[in-house]
């Protein structure tokens, strides 16, 4: 009888074990049938396509991908031009590109495609020596209000909408064209008199786009004023700068100003206020390299006092052109 009883209570103990065991595998089962409610990620390539842009040569490239529900967008580095391999949730995206190598470039308001803004930091009115006195010189009329901001260096960028992205029904590839979006403008003074007695001189231009919509390729409608140097030739006649710039007008046809500023051997400052928003929106200019000539600016001669003083310095002194009539 002894035997039975330890038998019987070997069985209860066996029929107990087995009980953890099931229960074990059925925990198991419930827990593999909730990760197929777990979001699942893919493989995608990602090809910069540059034939709309072969001379370019970013060290980085960003990619954004904005999710279909509005959630946060996601980022991706690439340290090859030509794109790489990442990993994305399954899922529908919209899609944009820019390079991220540049130091002036600023991003904001990247939470969404369509507000997403590559805009440039605020810079000083005047450029080279005479930076100093930035905060007294007279700007543009009509362009008071308007940001001093640096250049645009080299974007690139492209977007795409609706990518559905899944291993078995969707892309598995994505592929962006980037194109260049920033231009350039060369400005010629011919006939500067007084030249060769010039010891510091600036320039700026003024009604300028303040910044790129890569979501939607459009301009900001911020318009900002661009200082960039200007440079003597060798005989002392003409000045010669270029500038870059995203474009003009946002909007509407504005007016642009190209303004120089000089400060004189004897430590005289002058100004000079040109209209050049004929030339900017000449149709004839090629909208990526637009050129500005300007004719005639008779900078004064300076004055020197006896015994070799110099006068007092006056405030900035602007420079009239008489135009002949016709």
């Amino acid at each position: 009888m002894t035997h039975i009883r330890i038998y019987k209570e070997l069985r209860k103990a066996i029929a107990g074990c087995l009980a953890v065991m099931l229960l074990s595998l059925l925990a198991a089962c419930e827990h593999k049938d909730l990760c197929y409610d777990h979001s699942h990620t893919t493989q995608v390539e990602v090809v910069f396509d540059w034939t709309e842009a072969p001379d370019a040569d970013p060290a980085t490239m960003s990619l954004y991908l904005y999710p279909e529900d509005g959630s946060e967008p996601m980022r991706y580095e690439f340290t090859d031009r030509t794109g790489g391999t990442i990993t994305v949730p399954i899922g529908v995206y919209d899609a944009l590109c820019v390079n991220s190598d540049k130091e002036t470039h600023r991003i904001q308001n990247k939470e969404r495609m369509e507000t997403f803004q590559v805009t440039t930091g605020d810079t000083r009115t005047l450029r080279g020596a005479l930076v100093t006195r930035s905060e007294t010189a007279p700007l543009a009329r009509g362009a008071e209000e308007e940001r001093s901001v640096l250049e645009p260096e080299a974007l690139w960028s492209d977007h795409s909408e609706r990518l559905d992205i899944h291993p078995e029904t969707g892309i598995q590839k994505i592929v962006l064209t980037p194109k260049s979006r920033v231009n350039y403008c060369s400005v010629e003074v011919r006939n500067v008199e007084n030249l060769r007695h010039v010891s510091a001189i600036s320039a700026s231009l003024t009604g300028m786009a303040g910044g790129w919509l890569p979501g939607i390729d459009c301009l900001t409608d911020e318009k900002v004023t661009i200082p960039f140097e200007v440079h003597a030739n060798e005989d002392k006649t003409t000045l010669t700068g270029d500038l870059s710039f995203f474009g003009h007008c946002p909007k509407v046809d504005g007016t642009h100003k190209l303004m120089i500023y000089a400060q004189m051997s004897d430590g005289q400052t002058y100004y000079y206020e040109a209209n050049v928003t004929d030339q900017l929106h000449d149709p004839a200019q090629n909208p990526t390299h637009i050129v500005i000539v300007i004719d005639k600016l008779p900078l004064p001669k300076p004055i020197t006092g006896g015994g070799g003083l110099q006068p007092t310095v006056k405030d900035w002194q602007e420079i009239y052109i008489d135009l002949p009539m016709n």
